[in-house]
């Protein structure tokens, strides 16, 4: 609840004693700018920082989302870290959540855990060559 009326976020993740929120437009497809949804999303994190319901909050839009009142918003509240990526990427991270992480997938998880490290790509499986099989 913040203020007078009720908002829901996407998530929340307590981690470190902190607390993160983290919101994603209403939108249909991230293979565009969220528009005016990117802006209301900001709102909501910014709104949940005001009310010290999080302290910061991870913002996950379509890569080229912009507008002055948006940027406004994430320019007044460094504590809302932006994040943008497309459909292709989405699918990925979403399609290795429970494999490997992607490079994305990790520098998300870098903004809550920042000793996390370096991303480390999965091992690839080495295939011998003609020559050393038939050895």
């Amino acid at each position: 609840m913040l203020g007078k009326r009720s908002q829901t976020l996407a998530a929340l993740i307590e981690a470190e004693g902190k607390k993160w929120g983290l919101e994603i437009p209403s939108i249909k497809t991230f293979d565009r700018s969220a528009g005016v949804a990117g802006y209301y999303a900001a709102k909501r994190l910014k709104d949940a920082i005001s009310e010290k319901a999080i302290d910061y909050g991870i913002l996950i839009v379509p890569q080229g989302t912009g507008g002055a009142k948006y940027e406004i918003i994430l320019k007044d509240n460094p504590g809302i870290h932006r994040f943008e990526l497309n459909n292709e990427i989405g699918e990925r991270l979403i399609a290795n959540a429970l494999k490997y992480p992607t490079k994305e997938g990790w520098e998300i998880a870098a903004i809550i855990f920042e000793d996390i490290g370096n991303y480390q790509p999965p091992p690839t499986e080495e295939v011998p060559s003609d020559e050393e099989s038939s050895g």
